[in-house]
Protein backbone atom coordinates (compact mmCIF):
# COMPACT_ATOMS: atom_id res chain seq x y z
CA UNK A 1 0.00 0.00 0.00
CA UNK A 2 1.19 3.50 -0.89
CA UNK A 3 2.51 5.36 2.20
CA UNK A 4 -0.01 8.24 1.98
CA UNK A 5 -3.19 6.10 2.12
CA UNK A 6 -1.57 3.87 4.75
CA UNK A 7 -0.76 6.87 6.94
CA UNK A 8 -4.22 8.31 6.39
CA UNK A 9 -5.76 5.00 7.41
CA UNK A 10 -3.51 4.90 10.48
CA UNK A 11 -4.56 8.43 11.48
CA UNK A 12 -8.25 7.56 11.04
CA UNK A 13 -7.72 4.41 13.14
CA UNK A 14 -6.01 6.34 15.93
CA UNK A 15 -8.65 9.09 15.91
CA UNK A 16 -11.57 6.64 16.00
CA UNK A 17 -9.90 4.55 18.70
CA UNK A 18 -9.15 7.54 20.94
CA UNK A 19 -12.57 8.98 20.16
CA UNK A 20 -14.09 5.69 21.31
CA UNK A 21 -12.29 5.91 24.66
CA UNK A 22 -13.30 9.57 25.04
CA UNK A 23 -16.94 8.88 24.16
CA UNK A 24 -17.06 6.09 26.76
CA UNK A 25 -15.63 8.59 29.27
CA UNK A 26 -18.41 11.05 28.40
CA UNK A 27 -20.96 8.24 28.73
CA UNK A 28 -19.56 7.42 32.18
CA UNK A 29 -19.73 11.09 33.23
CA UNK A 30 -23.37 11.34 32.13
CA UNK A 31 -24.15 8.14 34.01
CA UNK A 32 -22.56 9.33 37.23
CA UNK A 33 -24.40 12.65 37.06
CA UNK A 34 -27.63 10.78 36.34
CA UNK A 35 -27.17 8.54 39.36
CA UNK A 36 -26.03 11.21 41.81
CA UNK A 37 -28.18 14.20 40.86
CA UNK A 38 -30.94 15.16 43.24
CA UNK A 39 -32.72 16.92 40.38
CA UNK A 40 -35.04 14.30 38.89
CA UNK A 41 -35.35 16.04 35.52
CA UNK A 42 -31.57 16.33 35.19
CA UNK A 43 -31.07 12.69 36.18
CA UNK A 44 -33.64 11.53 33.61
CA UNK A 45 -32.11 13.66 30.88
CA UNK A 46 -28.66 12.16 31.55
CA UNK A 47 -29.90 8.64 30.81
CA UNK A 48 -31.59 9.78 27.62
CA UNK A 49 -28.36 11.59 26.63
CA UNK A 50 -26.39 8.39 27.33
CA UNK A 51 -28.51 6.59 24.76
CA UNK A 52 -27.76 9.32 22.21
CA UNK A 53 -24.02 9.31 22.98
CA UNK A 54 -23.94 5.53 22.76
CA UNK A 55 -25.91 5.29 19.53
CA UNK A 56 -24.40 8.23 17.63
CA UNK A 57 -20.85 8.42 19.02
CA UNK A 58 -19.70 5.23 20.73
CA UNK A 59 -21.18 2.72 18.26
CA UNK A 60 -19.88 4.49 15.10
CA UNK A 61 -16.45 5.10 16.65
CA UNK A 62 -16.13 1.48 17.75
CA UNK A 63 -17.14 0.21 14.31
CA UNK A 64 -14.77 2.71 12.68
CA UNK A 65 -11.91 1.60 14.91
CA UNK A 66 -12.57 -2.06 14.19
CA UNK A 67 -12.96 -1.50 10.43
CA UNK A 68 -9.83 0.63 10.07
CA UNK A 69 -7.87 -1.87 12.17
CA UNK A 70 -8.97 -4.74 9.92
CA UNK A 71 -8.16 -2.72 6.79
CA UNK A 72 -4.70 -1.95 8.15
CA UNK A 73 -4.17 -5.64 8.80
CA UNK A 74 -5.22 -6.53 5.27
CA UNK A 75 -3.33 -3.75 3.44
CA UNK A 76 -0.09 -3.59 5.40
CA UNK A 77 2.73 -6.06 6.02
CA UNK A 78 1.46 -6.61 9.57
CA UNK A 79 -1.40 -8.82 8.44
CA UNK A 80 -4.31 -9.84 10.64
CA UNK A 81 -2.92 -13.01 12.18
CA UNK A 82 0.76 -12.84 11.29
CA UNK A 83 1.78 -11.24 14.60
CA UNK A 84 0.38 -11.96 18.04
CA UNK A 85 0.10 -8.29 18.97
CA UNK A 86 -2.08 -7.57 15.93
CA UNK A 87 -4.23 -10.61 16.62
CA UNK A 88 -4.56 -9.61 20.29
CA UNK A 89 -5.73 -6.12 19.33
CA UNK A 90 -8.12 -7.59 16.76
CA UNK A 91 -9.65 -10.00 19.28
CA UNK A 92 -9.94 -7.32 21.99
CA UNK A 93 -11.45 -4.86 19.51
CA UNK A 94 -13.93 -7.39 18.18
CA UNK A 95 -14.99 -8.55 21.66
CA UNK A 96 -15.30 -4.98 22.90
CA UNK A 97 -17.40 -4.01 19.86
CA UNK A 98 -19.68 -7.03 20.23
CA UNK A 99 -20.15 -6.35 23.96
CA UNK A 100 -20.80 -2.69 23.22
CA UNK A 101 -23.48 -3.44 20.63
CA UNK A 102 -25.21 -5.87 22.97
CA UNK A 103 -24.91 -3.37 25.83
CA UNK A 104 -26.18 -0.42 23.77
CA UNK A 105 -29.30 -2.12 22.50
CA UNK A 106 -30.27 -3.73 25.80
CA UNK A 107 -29.14 -2.03 29.03
CA UNK A 108 -28.59 1.50 27.71
CA UNK A 109 -31.80 1.49 25.72
CA UNK A 110 -33.71 0.16 28.76
CA UNK A 111 -32.27 2.86 31.06
CA UNK A 112 -33.20 5.57 28.54
CA UNK A 113 -36.71 4.11 28.15
CA UNK A 114 -37.26 4.03 31.91
CA UNK A 115 -35.90 7.54 32.35
CA UNK A 116 -38.02 8.99 29.54
CA UNK A 117 -41.13 7.39 31.07
CA UNK A 118 -40.30 8.94 34.45
CA UNK A 119 -39.68 5.63 36.23
CA UNK A 120 -36.63 4.72 38.30
CA UNK A 121 -33.63 3.46 36.36
CA UNK A 122 -32.74 1.25 39.31
CA UNK A 123 -29.85 -1.20 39.22
CA UNK A 124 -29.43 -0.71 35.46
CA UNK A 125 -27.82 2.68 36.15
CA UNK A 126 -25.30 1.23 38.56
CA UNK A 127 -24.51 -1.60 36.16
CA UNK A 128 -23.87 0.95 33.41
CA UNK A 129 -21.22 2.67 35.55
CA UNK A 130 -19.46 -0.66 36.07
CA UNK A 131 -19.75 -1.56 32.38
CA UNK A 132 -18.38 1.79 31.19
CA UNK A 133 -15.48 1.59 33.66
CA UNK A 134 -14.61 -1.91 32.47
CA UNK A 135 -14.85 -0.73 28.85
CA UNK A 136 -12.32 2.03 29.48
CA UNK A 137 -9.92 -0.45 31.08
CA UNK A 138 -10.30 -2.92 28.18
CA UNK A 139 -9.67 -0.18 25.63
CA UNK A 140 -6.60 1.00 27.52
CA UNK A 141 -5.33 -2.58 27.81
CA UNK A 142 -5.70 -2.86 24.03
CA UNK A 143 -2.99 -0.20 23.74
CA UNK A 144 -0.40 -2.43 25.43
CA UNK A 145 0.35 -4.63 22.37
CA UNK A 146 0.99 -1.50 20.29
CA UNK A 147 3.34 -0.14 22.94
CA UNK A 148 5.21 -3.44 22.99
CA UNK A 149 5.54 -3.44 19.20
CA UNK A 150 6.60 0.19 19.03
CA UNK A 151 9.48 -0.57 21.39
CA UNK A 152 10.28 -3.96 19.90
CA UNK A 153 8.88 -5.88 22.85
CA UNK A 154 10.94 -4.18 25.54
CA UNK A 155 8.52 -1.74 27.14
CA UNK A 156 9.22 -1.01 30.77
CA UNK A 157 6.44 -2.34 32.99
CA UNK A 158 6.41 1.06 34.68
CA UNK A 159 5.45 2.72 31.39
CA UNK A 160 2.60 0.25 30.89
CA UNK A 161 1.41 0.85 34.45
CA UNK A 162 1.71 4.61 33.97
CA UNK A 163 -0.37 4.41 30.77
CA UNK A 164 -3.11 2.38 32.42
CA UNK A 165 -3.14 4.46 35.61
CA UNK A 166 -2.90 7.72 33.63
CA UNK A 167 -5.81 6.71 31.43
CA UNK A 168 -7.87 5.72 34.44
CA UNK A 169 -6.99 8.96 36.28
CA UNK A 170 -7.71 10.98 33.14
CA UNK A 171 -11.17 9.45 32.88
CA UNK A 172 -11.76 9.94 36.61
CA UNK A 173 -10.63 13.57 36.55
CA UNK A 174 -12.79 14.32 33.52
CA UNK A 175 -15.76 12.87 35.35
CA UNK A 176 -14.97 14.88 38.48
CA UNK A 177 -14.58 18.13 36.54
CA UNK A 178 -17.83 17.45 34.74
CA UNK A 179 -19.68 16.87 38.00
CA UNK A 180 -18.21 20.05 39.52
CA UNK A 181 -19.11 22.07 36.43
CA UNK A 182 -22.66 20.71 36.45
CA UNK A 183 -23.16 21.08 40.22
CA UNK A 184 -25.07 24.34 39.81
CA UNK A 185 -27.51 22.99 37.23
Amino acid sequence: MNPTPRRTLLVVHIVTSLGWIGAVGAFLALNIVGLTSEDTALARSMFVAMDVVGLYAIVPLSLGSLLTGVLQGLWTPWGLIRYRWVLTKLVLGKLATMALLLHQFTAVREAARRASMGTEVGQVGTQLVIDASVAIVVLLVATIPVMLQAHRGTVDIGLIAATLIGGWLGAASANTLNMVADADI
